[in-house]
């Protein structure tokens, strides 16, 4: 009996605890409790339209919503620190403005040159504008030579259809590829794209 009392009380606490941590703003949720409540949203949503409770749907649409602007806020910082991070371990100097030298190196066929340039398109950085398509054409170069870095950054390109048109399939792809190459957030990128 003890067992049972101790089961009831071990449920009610996982409910209530539940009940608090869906009332947090999603900006708290975790990265993986993101990718859980965006599913179980879509089908919530779904579910309550096919039978008709419009006001359900609009609730669980609206929270599904907040929970993908979170998501492409995440990956645009996550991006946008990757982005420094690059620029730290790159073979140009950090303040160097990309000019004809690194551009030609770029076209020439250099895998770091390119995912740097394509880097600077993606974020508008080191004198150049923001160009999502050259980004993607140049970070595609770029992974097309093993470069990891450039490899995870097409996979986000590609789920997202910013610069590269939307395919999940390539997405998936590419993320496979930047995690056999070591690039350590990889396998997080494949959750993501396997939870869309």
């Amino acid at each position: 009996m003890e067992i049972v009392i101790g089961i009831i009380i071990l449920a009610i606490i996982i409910f209530v605890v539940g009940g608090i941590d869906n009332d947090r703003p999603v900006s708290k949720w975790s990265d993986e409790k993101l990718a859980r409540m965006r599913d179980k949203l879509q089908r919530a949503a779904s579910l309550n339209f096919d039978a008709g409770n419009m006001n359900a749907y609009k609730k669980h649409a609206d929270k599904k919503k907040e929970v993908d602007d979170e998501v492409v806020k995440r990956e645009r910082a996550y991006h946008k620190k990757q982005a420094s991070e690059f620029k730290s371990h790159s073979i140009l100097p950090e303040d160097m403005v990309v000019i004809d030298k690194a551009m030609q190196a770029a076209n020439s066929g250099d895998a770091e040159a390119q995912a740097l340039v394509g880097t600077a398109y993606l974020s508008g950085a080191n004198g150049l504008p923001q160009d999502l398509t050259k980004a993607g054409k140049y970070l595609l170069m770029a992974a097309a030579q093993g470069n990891a870095y450039s490899s995870f950054v097409v996979a986000g390109l590609y789920i997202e259809g910013m610069g590269l048109p939307q395919d999940r399939d390539k997405a998936r792809a590419w993320a496979f590829k930047a995690k056999n190459l070591g690039y350590p957030d990889a396998d997080a990128m494949i959750k993501a794209i396997d939870a869309k």
